[in-house]
Parts: structure tokens; C-alpha cells; sequence
């Protein structure tokens, strides 16, 4: 990753080169720190969100630029999806390379013992040519005049780079209210009951959540919810204290000890006291036509599975479930394999 390519294999001119690879994946969350090193030394700025395996796109452009060579890979398919696009295209075709053939998504195996499997992509890369490229999508071949970096024939080469502010004065979209509460203010709708049953005066202390997985699968959660309320107050319930009590030894112990000051709420609230909100699951199958999006009133609370906009505008529900939304979701939102992941700062 730190070598010279072109001096440690020299590109004669006489001769053609061909550059197949298969290099190592790792996001992230999962590279070690002399990976992140690497990173920093290829890239110098913007590389803390990119994928190992983007320094493998961005040497190898490098290296059969201006000279008779050809490269092709296979990849995460994140580095053709969402926020990576904006971080490692550019910066890739930037010295007149294009994307001469590509294999969209498909889960790729091997023999070995216990294989989970990976989502891949096929990218060749090339010097601009006036020569056709080729798209392969479940098995079959289509001849393309151009073929941009999300792996779709296009005409150009758009890239879509995050944003953190509204386009135009829409309401910013949040993460939901993180609990980092290792379960100890959540309850499932058994527990729940069981805790009214002993605990009845606690009961105008339980809040209805809204959390990816319930919501998409029509499941029902709960949570303690004791923002605003006197210590003194939920002191007096035994079984209320007793689960604050443990989330404050969790938080203590955890890799932010400063929550433990706050062991009765929530670790962050990110939910407006008195204004409805819509919620959107931030990780939906790719089998779904829409992604399942609904609206509820500040008696819920969500949670950080999903993402929230606070609004009373029925206008804007109608945007965010609309065909056109979907449209924008699959062009250059990211993914998880082949799911749909959302994201704020992109769709």
C-alpha cells in the first residue's frame, strides 16, 4: 500500500499489462491501526470513512494511467454505494480513467469451512476510450456507452457528496434517542406488563418506542423514559430505582463513564419534547418497493435504529414516501449487502 507501483513492476510501453486482484476488505470500524495508517499516507485528508480496499482503486488508477494497462477487482460493493462514492471516485477518474466493465452486487462464496459469504462488485478500470463497456447484472450482458461510479449505465459520471444542511428550508433529519442502557430502561411488551403489575405506580413513566426492527416486523417496545423527572420522585419506586441503579454501574464501565452522571435517561436525547416526528428504519430489505416510514406523536420515543425528522407537515410525509424518494434511495444511497441503509447526510 506504501510502494511505488510503477517501480516495483515497470510498465514497458512495448508491452500490454493487465492488473487482477482481489485485495484485502476491511471498513472502517474493522481496520486495525496501521491500516488507518496506510489510509492517512495514501490519501492525506477526507480517508477516516473509507474502506481499506480504496487504496488498492486509487494506486491502480494511478498506475495504468497514460500507459497500454488495464486493472480489474473485486470489492466490497460499498465503495460504489453512499457517502463512499464522493470520497473515493473523484479522486479515482480524476486522471482521465473510466469504469470500462462492471458486475453489479452479487453474494460471492467460497468452499472454505463456516463462509458467511460477501456482497461484491467486478470493476474494471481503464484509460478513457471511445470503446464500448459492458454492465453484468444477474447473469446478463448489456453493452453501455458509460458506466458511472454507482455501477449504472449514465451518461456522466455524477457523484453525489454528503451534506450536513438542508438543500432548502426542510427540518434536519436526526439519529433517534440513544439508549446505551445495555437493556436496563427497554422492556419487551411481556416485560412491560410484568413490571406494571409490580411496579403500577411506574406506569406514567412507560413510553411506546419506535425501533427499526419493531417497526418493520409490527412488534411493540417500551422504554423507562424519566427525562424531566426528580430523582426524588422515581426514587420512591424500588423497582424503577433498581433498574437506574444497575444502568449506572453499565455506563460506569463502559467506554463512556461520563453517562453515568445521567443513568435514569437516555445517554443522548435527540427526540423534540412536543412535536410529532417521522421515522425512518435506517438498515430495510432491498425486497421492499417502499421503505416502511411512519409518523407518530411525541408519546413515542424513538430510538437510534432509526432516523427521525420533527415535524407537524403532513406534506413532507408525502415527500419521504414517495416514488421519486425511492428513485434517489436506490441511485446513491448506501447498503447493507444489498439493503437498503439511509442516510441523513445523503437520502
Amino acid at each position: 500500500t506504501r510502494l511505488d507501483w510503477k517501480k516495483v513492476c515497470p510498465i514497458a510501453k512495448e508491452k500490454e499489462v493487465y492488473v487482477i486482484g482481489n485485495p484485502p476488505y476491511y471498513g472502517s470500524r474493522k481496520q486495525n491501526q496501521e491500516q488507518k495508517d496506510d489510509l492517512q499516507f495514501v490519501f492525506q485528508r477526507d480517508y477516516k470513512s473509507l474502506d481499506y480496499i480504496s487504496i488498492w482503486f486509487y494506486k491502480g488508477a494511478r498506475y495504468i494511467g497514460s500507459n497500454n494497462a488495464q486493472m480489474a477487482l473485486v470489492s466490497t460493493n460499498s465503495v460504489c454505494q453512499g457517502l463512499l462514492v464522493g470520497l473515493i471516485w473523484k479522486r479515482v477518474l480524476s486522471s482521465s480513467i473510466e469504469i470500462s466493465f462492471a458486475y453489479q452486487s452479487f453474494k460471492w462464496i467460497n468452499n472454505a469451512k463456516g463462509n458467511a459469504g460477501v456482497t461484491v462488485i467486478i470493476v474494471g478500470l481503464r484509460n478513457l476510450s471511445t470503446k464500448q463497456k459492458y454492465l453484468f447484472e444477474d447473469g446478463l450482458q448489456k453493452e453501455v456507452k458509460n458506466i458511472n461510479p454507482y455501477l449504472i449505465e449514465y451518461n456522466t459520471n455524477v457523484i453525489v457528496a454528503k451534506r450536513e444542511k438542508p438543500l432548502s428550508n426542510f427540518p434536519k433529519m436526526n439519529f433517534g434517542n440513544m439508549a446505551a442502557d445495555d437493556g436496563n430502561l427497554l422492556f419487551t411488551e411481556q416485560e412491560k406488563n410484568d413490571f406494571i403489575l409490580q411496579e403500577p405506580r411506574a406506569r406514567k413513566y412507560i413510553k411506546e418506542i419506535i425501533a427499526a426492527q419493531e417497526f418493520l416486523n409490527g412488534k411493540r417496545r417500551f422504554c423507562l423514559w424519566l427525562e424531566g423527572v426528580d430523582e426524588r420522585e422515581y426514587s420512591k419506586l424500588s423497582l424503577v430505582k433498581e433498574r437506574v441503579d444497575k444502568n449506572y454501574k453499565v455506563r460506569l464501565n463502559s467506554s463512556r463513564p461520563k453517562f453515568a452522571k445521567i443513568p435514569h435517561i437516555f445517554a443522548q436525547i435527540t427526540q423534540p419534547k412536543e412535536k410529532s416526528f417521522i421515522a425512518i428504519p435506517r438498515v430495510s430489505s432491498e425486497k421492499r418497493a417502499y421503505i416502511p416510514i411512519g409518523s407518530f406523536d411525541s408519546n413515542y420515543k424513538a430510538i437510534d435504529s432509526t432516523l427521525i425528522i420533527a415535524t407537524d407537515d403532513p406534506w413532507l410525509f408525502a415527500v419521504v414516501t414517495s416514488r421519486i424518494h425511492m428513485v434517489w434511495v436506490r441511485a446513491v444511497g448506501g447498503k447493507l449487502k444489498t439493503d437498503y441503509r439511509y442516510s441523513s447526510t445523503l437520502c
